[in-house]
């Protein structure tokens, strides 16, 4: 069975498998998106080094959910790095 393959009562009260994974992956995927249309803008102001990255924080904190201020700063800060330092590491 697959991931997205539940366990439910039928209407005749016998247990059948049911595959919910096209339901789940639709609803995962406007997840996603709706996140991503949140967490591009904000990522795009932490890599900007323009822009204070306190200021900034503080500023995404009050707008948006705390895990969705992580994910744009992290994006952020590293796309700062490629750019600031063609890649940063110095491996």
């Amino acid at each position: 069975m697959s991931n997205d393959v539940y366990l439910m009562l039928d209407g005749d009260g016998k247990v059948v498998p049911v595959d919910l994974g096209p339901m789940m992956r639709r609803h995962r995927a406007a997840h996603v998106e709706a996140r991503a249309d949140v967490i591009d803008p904000a990522a795009a102001l932490f890599a900007d080094p323009a822009f204070d990255l306190e200021e900034t924080y503080d500023v995404a904190e009050a707008a948006m959910p705390g895990a969705d201020v992580n994910a744009a700063s992290y994006i952020g800060l590293v796309l700062r790095e490629v750019e600031l330092n063609g890649g940063g590491g110095g491996d």
